[in-house]
């Protein structure tokens, strides 16, 4: 069993997840958590979520389980500190940032669709009714075109400017997830009255 010192740190619990030697990276897996978790309040779907990562074999469950709750206990906090899980900018070239970024919202956009699938299937989402409205559609749209940025896309920027939007796409996409997190909710809350 693997033991974190701040139960809180997302990156340490994610280290403990992800094998340094494979292609899951905490970035995929923090994507793919909050893809899930904006549309599932209840019990998490983590067999879906292995599936969609490929990562059913050696994965130390406990620590997934604990990445998992520290994930949407951050996702949903009062604070608003959620943030998607990023390489350190101190320590990793920008361009590998941004293919982190781009492979956080891949995963976001992969697992949100099963959650879709999921809850249509299971008759808690209507499929023939449901709609995603307009806002929210824009926003999968944008996430999907950060997921497709070519990382080298920067190189050609002055180092300044480039970081510049970086953060700003990192912003919006914490800013546009917590949306697709509040309008989903606010649906949910719809349907169960």
């Amino acid at each position: 069993m693997i033991f974190v010192a701040d139960p809180n740190d997302l990156g340490l619990l994610a280290d403990a997840v992800v094998d340094p030697a494979g292609v899951l990276t905490p970035a995929a897996l923090h994507g793919a958590v909050c893809g899930f978790a904006v549309l599932e309040q209840a019990a998490f779907p983590y067999e879906s979520l292995l599936a969609l990562l490929g990562a059913d074999t050696g994965v130390d469950e406990a620590a997934l389980e604990r990445f998992v709750e520290a994930a949407r206990s951050a996702l949903v906090a009062d604070d608003l500190e959620f943030a998607p899980l990023l390489p350190d900018d101190d320590r990793v070239e920008l361009t590998d940032r941004l293919a982190a970024l781009g492979d956080w919202c891949g995963n976001f956009l992969s697992a949100f669709g099963v959650a879709l699938g999921d809850a249509a299937e299971t008759g808690r989402l209507d499929a023939d009714e449901f709609e995603l409205p307009g806002e929210l559609q824009e926003i999968i749209d944008d996430l999907a075109a950060i997921a497709e940025v070519a990382p080298d896309s920067v190189e050609d920027l002055e180092d300044e400017e480039a970081e510049a939007q970086l953060m700003e796409l990192e912003e919006f996409v914490k800013v546009g997830v917590l949306l697709v997190l509040n309008v989903m909710s606010s649906d949910r809350a719809d349907q169960d009255d």
